[in-house]
């Protein structure tokens, strides 16, 4: 099941694979299914019909989104609302949010591992304007002091010449630095 990719799963929401009046016939794999695949369906509605129905919803925006980027899209070009950078990072984060949902009510444990980890914070930050900005030319760098350059020199070395972010507490906090360009 975890191979099976999303338009598979399209499809298999359908109410064809559904009993009929949402009876509990084992002939058919909703709604008898649905708790076990879905997890937390009743998180998005009661009803399980209108609970798989949103959730088959989701998962058709989210793999278009994916086909898209994986094509090479514009992503945030095609969006109704976009008029500026932020408002087409924004477009993005939502469907950051929206397939972290869709991972909560699937597997309420995985999604408590991912946000533990920082994943879904990690990728909300560095999709934001701010993080546009450090790519592009017209960003204003902080000044340090040559005290400062001398405490980071080795942690930037390390950065720059394994190419991989160096890791590091400071103030009980875990940070990551890495060259940018």
């Amino acid at each position: 099941m975890a191979a099976t990719d999303f338009s598979a799963w399209h499809f298999i929401l359908n109410n064809d694979f559904a009993a009929p009046n949402s009876g509990k016939n084992r002939s058919f794999l909703w709604p008898i299914s649905t708790g076990r695949v879905f997890r937390l369906y009743n998180s998005i509605s009661p009803a399980e019909k209108n609970a798989r129905q949103k959730i088959q919803d989701l998962i058709v925006e989210l793999r278009e989104y994916r086909n898209r980027l994986f094509h090479h899209e514009p992503l945030w070009i095609k969006a109704p609302n976009v008029t500026d950078a932020a408002t087409a990072i924004d477009t993005i984060r939502t469907k950051i949010r929206k397939a972290e949902s869709l991972i909560r009510v699937i597997e309420p444990d995985k999604h408590a591992i991912m946000e533990k980890m920082g994943l879904f914070s990690h990728a909300l930050r560095i999709c934001s304007v701010q993080e546009l900005e450090i790519h592009s030319f017209s960003r204003q760098f902080c000044l340090l002091t040559r005290r400062q350059k001398r405490n980071l020199r080795g942690v930037v070395n390390a950065a720059g010449s394994c190419n991989q972010s160096q890791i590091f507490e400071y103030d009980s906090r875990i940070y990551a630095l890495h060259p940018v360009r």
